[in-house]
């Protein structure tokens, strides 16, 4: 009887948590999670570098990241994920806004310099895109072991 109830009290708290209906928080966490995927793919295009001009590649790099940086955000705070939210602010913004105020000229370590938050914005996703696949694994198998208890009951 323990059990059952501990099990139902967390399949209540995780259906709290996220919504998997259409709006709800654990429905932008399963958007996301897919839209992270394609990001991914993009940094990809990096290694292409070696048959198209590096200046060409990079620009493509950042109107992505640029484009993606809002729907991201955005499905972060839709499922009330603001320590995500902070840790990009961390990884992403602070790198981006420190390159920006040192000057610099066309030496490669201002390249390295102002490449970093580039870097660090691909790093981020594909560490998101595997915690979110995680989350959303853990939450499916609370939802499939309280749906077999309540079978079998």
């Amino acid at each position: 009887m323990g059990l059952e109830s501990d099990l139902r009290a967390e399949v209540l708290r995780a259906n709290e948590r996220t919504n998997f209906a259409e709006g709800g928080p654990g429905y932008s966490l399963k958007k996301l999670h897919y839209w992270l995927k394609w990001e991914g793919l993009t940094s990809l295009f990096a290694g292409t570098v070696f048959f198209i001009p590096w200046t060409s590649v990079f620009m493509i790099l950042v109107i992505a990241a640029l484009l993606f940086t809002p729907y991201l955000l955005w499905h972060l705070a839709k499922a009330h994920w603001y320590r995500a939210i902070l840790l990009f602010g961390v990884f992403v913004i602070l790198p981006f806004a420190f390159s920006r105020f040192v000057p610099g000229d066309a030496s490669l370590a201002h390249f390295l310099l102002a490449s970093t938050p580039l870097v660090c914005f691909y790093i981020f996703n594909w560490i998101l895109r595997l915690i979110i696949g995680e989350y959303l694994d853990e939450e499916r198998a609370v939802r499939e072991m309280h749906r077999r208890r309540e079978a079998a009951v």
